[in-house]
């Protein structure tokens, strides 16, 4: 059975996590990427994840857009800025040598009923279809 932890549930920084998970004899990380980086352009996470997977000899496992719990395409007011993070973030995950990207729907931004489920599905179906075409999995995490 594989076993991995999120980032920043094993140490502060992306290196720190795989260097842990690697002492603790896990599998593999999940790297979360922070948005606001991604939004200007910032890949610094990216690199760092590729960088520490490479050097712990522990391969990423999946990328999760942590802060989407927070407002991402189930809010309304986030709008292109959360489709534009997920584009990044689907792009990141062969970059990294994932194969799953971790969408979160938890709490608050939880999709509630018929309406707020039928807009959702449409701003994720072409981000799906994305997803599809490079191979990556998209993931919707939620109840």
């Amino acid at each position: 059975m594989k076993r991995g932890a999120m980032d920043n549930v094993l140490a502060p920084t992306i290196a720190d996590a795989f260097v842990r998970a690697k002492r603790l004899g896990l599998d593999g990380v999940e790297v979360n990427l922070s948005i606001q980086p991604l939004v200007g352009g910032d890949r610094s996470a990216i690199d760092a994840a590729r960088i520490a997977s490479s050097d712990s000899e522990l391969p990423v496992t999946s990328v999760v857009l942590g802060e989407h719990n927070s407002g991402g395409l189930a809010s309304w007011w986030r709008g292109k800025a959360a489709d534009d993070e997920v584009r990044v973030a689907l792009d990141a995950c062969p970059v990294l040598g994932c194969r799953d990207l971790l969408v979160p729907f938890f709490f608050f931004i939880e999709p509630k009923g018929k309406t707020h489920r039928e807009n959702l599905a449409e701003r994720i179906r072409p981000l799906a279809m994305r997803a599809e075409s490079i191979g990556v999995r998209f993931c919707f995490e939620g109840v």
